[in-house]
């Protein structure tokens, strides 16, 4: 956490504004460590990572509180190791593909678009 609140961390961030239209950093979970949480408040915006099976909603709500408590700005949330073949895998399968044709064949690209405007707007 140190090392995060210092001129020279400050700088590096400002540097990487400048060159890049956006930078994604992977800190340590938020409910474990301050580092997240310190990070948070010199980025534009936070991406919640959950591991689908280990995360409790619990732990996911108390993580939430804490980026809330100071002052982030929270953009979403990803679930990552999720096993499409489990109980329910035809489910998820058709309602993926029933949303990812909703928009056509570029609607990625639009809600990408929609999220760099949403952070750069936001900084």
């Amino acid at each position: 956490a140190e090392l995060l609140g210092s001129e020279q961390c400050h700088e590096t961030l400002r540097r990487l504004d400048e060159h890049f239209d956006l930078v994604l950093f992977d800190s340590p979970p938020v409910v474990a460590v301050t580092d997240a949480a310190v990070l948070s408040r010199l980025v534009d915006g936070t991406i919640v990572v959950v591991k689908a099976g280990k995360t409790t909603t619990e732990m996911f709500k108390k993580a939430l509180r804490q980026l809330e408590d100071v002052k982030s700005h929270t953009l979403g949330s990803i679930l990552n190791d999720f096993n499409l073949r489990g109980e329910g895998y035809r489910y998820y399968y058709y309602y993926y593909h029933y949303r990812s044709d909703e928009g056509g064949p570029d609607d990625g690209r639009r809600r990408r678009r929609r999220l760099l405007d949403e952070i750069k707007k936001s900084a």
